[in-house]
């Protein structure tokens, strides 16, 4: 099926990729919610940065690229301010309470009018096919390099 497997070395709850992903929303709800930003433009800032260096690179190969030295002191200024606490985010209870439910009601933090769920989600993975078409070939380069 083309999937990429891992090690994992200790038993946690949770998979690996899910985890590091709750722990980006806990961010960028907060951010959401306090009002630093808008959902627009924290969609701007995700796909345009980490998300478009993520694409091509993993994490620790960032850190590697932007050097160790530059990460503890970026580390050691943000993480004091970094979103910590475990908390529910009305932001999103809000919706549900709407019955804003993402793309399958048509309406979450943003619209999705005229098409069925099925349209929305077949848009979305050719999207991710595409994305996959590329990763394999970066894959490939860096296997016969």
């Amino acid at each position: 099926m083309g999937k990429v497997t891992i090690e994992v070395r200790r038993e946690v709850p949770g998979l690996v990729a899910n985890r590091i992903q709750v722990a980006l929303a806990r961010e960028a709800l907060s951010l959401l919610e306090d009002g630093v930003v808008s959902e627009r433009d924290l969609e701007r800032a995700i796909f345009a940065g980490p998300g478009f260096r993520f694409s091509s690179s993993g994490l620790l190969k960032i850190i590697d690229f932007g050097g160790l030295d530059i990460w503890d002191v970026v580390l050691g200024q943000l993480q004091p301010e970094i979103e910590t606490n475990v908390r529910s985010f009305s932001v999103i209870k809000d919706k549900i309470d709407q019955g804003n439910l993402g793309v399958k009601s048509s309406k979450g933090f943003f619209d999705y009018p005229g098409q069925s769920l099925d349209e929305y989600v077949i848009e979305r993975d050719r999207s991710l096919i595409q994305q996959l078409k590329t990763f394999d070939k970066i894959q490939w380069e860096m296997e016969h390099a």
